[in-house]
């Protein structure tokens, strides 16, 4: 494979592709949604409107605005260990 495809799979390390890599995430994010609002239609909805009037829901809820709000300082490392070890198979393996 030529560089110049590989280059196209990556963000770039000045995020050259951001728009498509951001296009390509939010379509996935949009099939995800659309999958999981499909899958066992018969099955209760879990977090109601009682649920996300509660104090703790509505602090857990900002706090995880504040960590991916647009920042002009740099986020922390810790922010990017969190969201990579939501979605890895080995937390999976343990849900």
């Amino acid at each position: 494979m030529s560089d110049t495809k590989l280059y196209s799979w990556f963000l770039g390390p000045k995020a050259e592709n951001a728009d498509l890599l951001e296009r390509l995430v939010l379509e996935a994010l949009r099939d995800c949604v659309f999958w999981r609002r499909n899958f066992h239609p018969e099955d209760d909805i879990l977090i109601t409107e009682k649920v996300r009037r509660r104090d703790e829901f509505q602090d857990s809820h900002a706090l995880l605005q504040q960590e991916f709000a647009p920042s002009p300082e740099p986020k922390s490392p810790d922010l990017a260990r969190k969201f990579f070890w939501l979605s890895s198979k080995s937390r999976k393996a343990h849900v």
